[in-house]
């Protein structure tokens, strides 16, 4: 009788260890995703962070002096001044390494809430952003990093879709020069399927381009596959953490969400590999 109490005992422990272990390392970390990672970044409010013992230098306070022309509010104030500068600073600078390419990128600004697509500095096609969303390994990190991470152009690592890059039209030939002058029958367009794009880009971004049109059937099964993939690719991580005791750090995510044609155009003008500039 006192083994089996024993037995018991450790049975119930160790279940609600292992229940415990799999909702920290493989439950949260999916749904919440709010791990910081190196290079991810966030806008300093100045006041909400604790002082650090050791003093850092940061484009917000110590190298450099607020200057008298940015003072005419509270400290607080003059120093979102003055990171919002810097950030327009960076992103010009990031814009011009872009403007001697050959090839379209991507502008983000969600500033301005558009998306717009431009070579060597010349709009070519701009799309109202609806609603957007930024992780939360974007929102905790300091000032500093932000600048560092928004000073250079992102570049395209992998990206999948539920649309093809390209879209053809088939036509069978007919047989000989009087029958095609017969047939006037045109064939028809390729259906315009419902959008949904996920792009991993170099230096920790993903950028997800969702539409704001209901999908159909057919879409939506397309939309939920590439979305179970991405689940089950963290899912993995986390299982591979609870095993080695390390997992993997969240990606900082941009998602976007656009009208169904606007989106279908950014995704299918954007060469293979496209830089994109991001101006938070």
């Amino acid at each position: 009788m006192k083994n089996k109490s024993i037995f018991t005992f450790v049975t119930v422990f160790l279940t609600i260890l292992v229940i415990y272990a799999l909702i920290v390392n493989v439950l949260l970390p999916v749904i919440k995703q709010n791990k910081i990672t190196e290079g991810s970044v966030y806008i300093n409010k100045g006041e909400d962070q604790k002082p650090s013992k050791k003093k850092k230098t940061s484009v917000t306070e110590g190298s450099e002096n607020i200057p008298d022309s940015l003072k005419a509010g509270n400290r607080s104030q003059a120093r979102t001044k003055l990171l919002n500068l810097r950030k327009e600073e960076k992103f010009l600078q990031s814009k011009l390494s872009l403007v001697e390419d050959d090839s379209m990128y991507l502008v983000l600004d969600l500033q301005k809430n558009t998306a717009v697509l431009e070579f060597k500095g010349v709009s070519l096609h701009e799309s109202k952003i609806l609603k957007y969303t930024i992780s939360s390994t974007i929102k905790n990190q300091p000032a500093d990093a932000l600048l560092n991470w928004l000073s250079k152009p992102f570049y395209l690592k992998e990206d999948s879709a539920s649309i093809p890059k390209i879209s053809f039209i088939t036509k069978i030939a007919p047989k000989d020069t009087i029958e095609a002058n017969q047939n006037e029958t045109l064939p028809e367009p390729p259906k315009r399927g419902d959008v949904y794009v996920v792009m991993d880009f170099e230096r920790d971004l993903r950028l997800i381009i969702n539409q704001t049109e209901k999908p159909d059937k057919e879409g939506q099964e397309s939309i939920s596959r590439l979305r179970r993939n991405y689940t089950r690719d963290e899912i993995t991580k986390s299982i591979n953490a609870l095993i080695h005791l390390d997992r993997e750090l969240a990606i900082p995510t941009v998602e976007i969400v656009l009208p169904k044609a606007d989106a279908t155009i950014l995704y299918r003008a954007l060469p293979y590999k496209p830089k994109i500039l991001l101006r938070l």
